[in-house]
């Protein structure tokens, strides 16, 4: 391989390697009153089941029409997660030994005219970047309520 062609795929590798990951909104879709987190067949992208769970950069957004719980198998790192599930509540269970980390913010009750409670029940929830910039709010727009009925959370 000549010099010209090495030096032209180390600069495309660069080129690619210089840009972060693209932000993803993910929507959560478990049909069930119960699901994992991590299992990619829950989420939809672009109005398309996921290949993939919500990712560093991304926002895991929940709107489900009914009660809902939201295990995890494992931890998770995402940037944001909203909670807008009108008069509904979401109940987090990260597992003891897990730990859900958020880069930038989680803001329950976003939407006006929308009540949403989440109650945490077990594992970590950290809201927090090296900047101090994350932020926790509850009842943006609308109305909420975080109930910590277990685990740890840290802001």
């Amino acid at each position: 391989m000549s010099r010209k062609h090495i030096l032209r795929i180390g600069c495309a590798g660069a080129w690619l390697w210089a840009f972060p990951a693209l932000a993803t909104d993910y929507l959560w879709t478990n049909n069930g009153t119960v699901g994992n987190f991590t299992n990619a067949a829950a989420w939809v992208t672009n109005g398309v089941t996921s290949e993939t769970c919500p990712g560093l950069a991304d926002t895991a957004n929940f709107t489900n029409a009914a009660n809902f719980t939201v295990n995890w198998s494992s931890g998770s790192t995402n940037a944001n997660a909203h909670f807008n599930a009108t008069n509904r509540t979401a109940t987090l269970s990260i597992g003891a030994g897990n730990a859900w980390t958020l880069t930038n913010s989680l803001i329950v009750g976003q939407i006006a005219a929308v009540t949403t409670t989440v109650t945490q029940t077990s594992g970590a929830l950290a809201v927090s970047n090296a900047a101090g910039t994350a932020s926790l709010a509850i009842g943006q727009a609308g109305k909420g309520t975080y109930n910590l009925n277990g685990g740890t959370l840290f802001v």
